[in-house]
């Protein structure tokens, strides 16, 4: 019983990791996203 109590706490905190590492890439590539719109608005080509 204990054994299968960890395995449930394994499987979520890999589903943590999981959506944290999702999160930081949406957060990464609407920065870079951002960035590139301003820098391309500012230096016209």
């Amino acid at each position: 019983m204990a054994k299968h109590r960890v395995m449930m706490t394994k499987k979520k905190e890999n589903l943590f990791l999981g959506f944290n590492e999702m999160a930081g890439e949406y957060k990464w590539n609407v920065l870079k996203t951002t960035v590139f719109g301003l820098l391309s608005v500012l230096l016209p080509s």
